[in-house]
């Protein structure tokens, strides 16, 4: 990530944060979960001081900054979620930033969103040359891009790409 977040990025992570919380309870309503604005932290600093450690041995090696994490707790084991924001459209650049956290970490979910949808590249390469493939980080888990709508402070449905049932 680079070490510029404008100021229009950073006031959609309350409303976003809430979606996140809200989405993460509906698909896991067994689960405990904790959303966080961890943007300006290391995620090894954050598990450490959060006391998360036992659940990921090689967090001292997770040197890498998210925008918005979820944490979904289960019995004896912890499951993330990352959230990309981005408030120009989404590029290239910005998915495979993620994509490679996702490769590393392997989070159960992971979402590239803006509000301003998709660049032209990202937007042809996986829309018109139907480019799935690059989206998946492992077996069956994939990055989601997606367009933010702030007056529903929810994702378009219809914009998520891959699809994704039950949101």
């Amino acid at each position: 990530m680079n070490n510029y977040e404008s100021k229009q990025e950073i006031a959609l992570y309350p409303s976003m944060l809430k979606w996140l919380q809200m989405y993460l309870e509906n698909k896991h309503p067994k689960a405990v979960i904790k959303t966080y604005d961890v943007h300006s932290v290391d995620l090894s600093d954050f598990i450490q001081r959060n006391k998360y450690t036992k659940y990921f041995p090689e967090y001292a090696t997770y040197k890498i900054r998210v925008d918005l994490l979820g944490m979904i707790l289960e019995k004896d084991k912890c499951n993330l979620v990352f959230v990309e924001v981005k408030d120009t459209p989404l590029s290239l650049i910005n998915l495979s930033q993620l994509l490679g956290y996702c490769k590393i970490l392997r989070p159960e979910f992971a979402f590239l969103i803006s509000p301003k949808g998709l660049a032209k590249p990202l937007s042809q390469l996986l829309v018109h040359f139907n480019r799935l493939d690059i989206l998946e980080f492992d077996k069956n888990k994939f990055v989601r891009v997606a367009k933010w709508n702030p007056a529903r402070n929810a994702i378009e449905i219809d914009s998520i790409i891959p699809p994704l049932g039950n949101l």
